[in-house]
């Protein structure tokens, strides 16, 4: 089975790495990229068409969620998973806000697109 191709955008990078290596572990995703600014995540969303993008909510700022929702009209198909952490809880927004407390759970937001369709997916390790 092809691994879904997935974009990191989080402007602290010890948690952009720590999400990378969760994600790859999964072994049904490649990260194709890990971008700490807004304009780098711009361009390689862009560049290298993921199909998952999971995106730090709070570092977007209001000129960051007009440009994410102005790539998202352009590409449809990309999912996105957004991240916010507020009172040191972090919290999982696809389609309503859900709070996280295991990787399984953030894990679970990224296959739910391709679950939803169907779509067969490996059990995480």
């Amino acid at each position: 089975m092809e691994k879904h191709r997935v974009l990191v955008f989080y402007s602290q990078s010890l948690f952009a790495q720590g999400l990378q290596r969760l994600i790859e572990k999964a072994g049904d995703f490649e990260v194709i990229g890990v971008d700490l600014d807004l304009q780098d995540a711009v361009s390689s969303l862009r560049a290298h068409d993921p199909d998952a993008v999971l995106i730090d909510a709070d570092d977007l700022g209001s000129g960051g969620r007009e440009l994410l929702v102005q790539l998202l009209r352009e590409t449809p198909s990309i999912q996105l998973v957004c991240l916010t952490a507020v009172d040191g809880k972090v919290s999982v927004y696809r389609r309503e806000l859900a709070p996280v407390t295991r990787s399984e759970e953030l894990l679970r937001a990224l296959r739910s697109p391709w679950t939803a369709a169907g779509e067969e997916r490996p059990a995480a390790p």
